[in-house]
This record gives C-alpha cells, structure tokens and sequence, in this order.
C-alpha cells in the first residue's frame, strides 16, 4: 500500500482540506500487522476527496460494511449479484492491502428466501453460497468471518434456520465447505462479547478448540463493540488465551462509544485495546468501524465511537493508537524522511512525559500525556484543542 500512501498529517487547517503528510496510522503497525476499516462502494463514491484520502492513507485493510453478506449477494437463490463487494474488494487490494470478507453464514441480513427452506434444502443453500462466494473471492480475499454470532450469552448455541434446521453441527460442516472452497483464506469465527471472561468466552473458546482440532479454522475475530472506561482489565489475557490455541486472533469491528464526549477516556481505551492486540504475537490486526463517528452503526447513535470527527478531525484515540502500536512487539515503522518516530510521538494518555518529540509528531492536545518539547529546530505548534505538533 505504501506507494500509493501520501502520509498523514495529524491535524485540521482553518479553511483547508485535511492534510496528509508524513505517518499514517497503520504505519505504526509492524510484525505484519494491519489496521483496517468498514467501508462500502456508496461511501468510497460520494464522501468526497477528504474521506478518500483518509481512507487510503491511514487503512491497509477493508471490509465491506453490507454488500458482502447474504440478502444483498445472494437475494435470491443461485442468483449472485457480487458487484458491490466486488468494489470494495477490488478498491482495497489494488492498494495492496487486505480484503476481509464479512460474513457468510448469519442469522441476520439473511435474504428471506433462506428461511424458508426446510431441512437439509437449508445445507445445500449453505454450502452453495459459501463455495461460490469464497471461489469468487479465492485468492483476493485475505480470511472470510465463515460463521457470525452463533452463541448467545450464556454460550449456548442460537437458534437460527441453520442450527434448526441443519443441527447442532452446522458451524462444522460451514468450516468444512469453506475449507474445501479456498484452502488458502483463512477461515475465522466472529462474534461480540468475547472481550470479557464469563460463559460466552468460554463458549467460544469451546466451538473454536473443537473446530482447531479438525484443521477448520485460522482465527477469531473479537468485535470490539465497547463502550468508554468500561473495558475489561483482562483484556490482553483474553487476547492471548485465544492465540494459545494456535490461531489468529483480531479485532474486527471496534467502535469504543462515549455519548459524553469523553475523548481523554476513549483514547486511553484504544490504547489499551490496541497495546493488547500489539503485545501477542497471534493477534493480526485491528479493524475499526469507519472513519469518522458519524459511520458508526445505527445502533450507537447518538454516540462517538471512532477515530475521526464528523469534520474529519483526528480525535485523541488515534494517537493514543498509533503510538500503543509502536510500543507493540515489532519496530515503529520509518517515516518518509528516514527518521522513525519516537514512543512519545501521537501519544494520548499512554506515552511519556520525558524525552523529545520528532518533526511531524504530537506535542500536545487535550487528553496528550507526552513528551511536550520538540527536537530542535522544530517548534510545537497548535492545530487545534486536541493536537499540537512538532512543525
């Protein structure tokens, strides 16, 4: 992606575009890593250059946000309409970054028609739709969330038309189909609440170690739908609980929601979702649900959940997010000029008060707990209440 990447330059000028400049968010993600986005065809064609520049400059992977999942690919049955997926799909690895496909098998956004096939219709039209979605996407689509939200709280199995009317073991023979589609994509099981300990972890835990044991499965994907100052303590054992299983674990939807404006608690929160990702070598990647709060699902509205601002401002979570990455397992990234940027630089609430801060990095802001004094000859310099930068 990089040489398509112009660099981002943290700040909002008085009557002028967002500007791009040196160290894009994913930048600071090594090892491999990625950080991702929800995006769409709509989105990408009518937001405007700010948006698509954003997009393109801070996100080195992409999932569809609706046009990939069942009512909208397969409306009716054996009839695929894959050009809305094929969009984003198409947008994000001619970049060169990574197309996740979301999702095949759910119980919600499912086209009608499924529900009303009766028993074993229902794991002919499951299987049909995973092998020729997943053929489609074979060798573009980085890992497929093969089954979505299948628990409920207490951990037992949903009812759903495929637990009804395929079994109890519908998720086993999902994973199997999708095996056997692209034995290259890794296969994941996606799903939200896992972030904290009790019966649905453990649930999880329980369909992922049986499907881990039959060679079904590359990955968990923890959605990350949280809410500010209220994430749970354990949340890198969590992390590191899945990985030890032996396979991949991301964040796959993260919106951390505050209705009150509180921008110094949400930073902290990224930080620290982020550091638990960054801190275990399984985990892969983070995927945020857009780029500014007003993208958020429909469901949080009414709250502030991402790294942007409706007007396009860099809010304090993406720097306290850029700089938990570079604090991670691997390297901070180089930026353009050669120099790389210190742990102090875009940090919020989780950096340094001691040391110096790099041309282009952040020296000050609401909610900023960092290094405050430039490398000479640079001065820091306000952009607005939220970031100062060393210019």
């Amino acid at each position: 992606m990089s040489s398509q990447r112009f660099f981002v330059l943290l700040c909002f000028l008085p009557l002028l575009p967002y500007v791009l400049s040196l160290n894009p968010l994913d930048s600071y993600f090594t090892g491999g890593r990625y950080l991702g986005l929800f995006t769409n065809q709509a989105r990408l064609n009518s937001a405007g250059a700010t948006y698509n520049s954003i997009a393109e400059t801070n996100f080195n992977a992409a999932t569809e946000s609706n046009a990939c999942k069942w009512e909208t690919i397969e409306p009716s049955q054996n009839s695929f309409n894959f050009a809305a997926c094929d969009f984003t799909a198409n947008w994000i690895t001619s970049r060169g970054g990574k197309f996740r496909g979301h999702t095949l098998v759910w119980h919600s956004q499912l086209a009608p028609w499924v529900s009303n096939l009766k028993g074993s219709a229902v794991d002919t039209a499951m299987k049909n739709h995973i092998t020729t979605i997943m053929k489609h996407y074979a060798g573009k689509a980085y890992h497929w969330d093969v089954v979505n939200e299948a628990l409920n709280d207490d951990g037992t199995l949903r009812s759903t038309v495929f637990s009804q009317q395929v079994g109890s073991d519908y998720i086993t023979k999902a994973f199997t189909y999708a095996r056997a589609a692209d034995p290259n994509a890794k296969l994941y099981y996606n799903e939200y609440g896992l972030e904290f300990s009790g019966a649905k972890q453990d649930g999880a835990f329980k369909l992922v170690s049986d499907l881990k044991s039959k060679g079904l499965i590359d990955g968990i994907g923890l959605q990350g739908h949280l809410d500010v100052g209220k994430l749970p303590t354990n949340l890198k054992a969590t992390v590191q609980r899945f990985a030890n299983l032996g396979i991949e674990v991301a964040f796959t939807e993260v919106d951390i929601g505050t209705t009150t404006q509180d921008f110094t608690q949400q930073a902290k929160d990224y930080a620290t979702l982020t550091t638990a990702c960054v801190t275990v070598p399984g985990c892969v990647g983070i995927t945020v649900g857009g780029v500014r709060d007003n993208e958020s699902p429909s469901w949080r509205n009414g709250e502030y959940t991402l790294l942007f601002d409706e007007n396009y401002q860099p809010k304090p979570a993406a720097s306290a997010l850029a700089t938990a990455a570079a604090g991670g397992t691997g390297s901070t990234s180089t930026s353009a000029t050669g120099s790389a940027p210190t742990s102090g630089s875009g940090s919020s609430g989780s950096g340094s008060s001691s040391g110096t801060v790099a041309q282009w990095g952040q020296c000050g802001g609401i909610g900023y707990t960092g290094p405050t004094v430039c490398a000479s000859p640079y001065k820091c310099t306000v952009s607005n209440s939220y970031y100062s930068q060393c210019l």
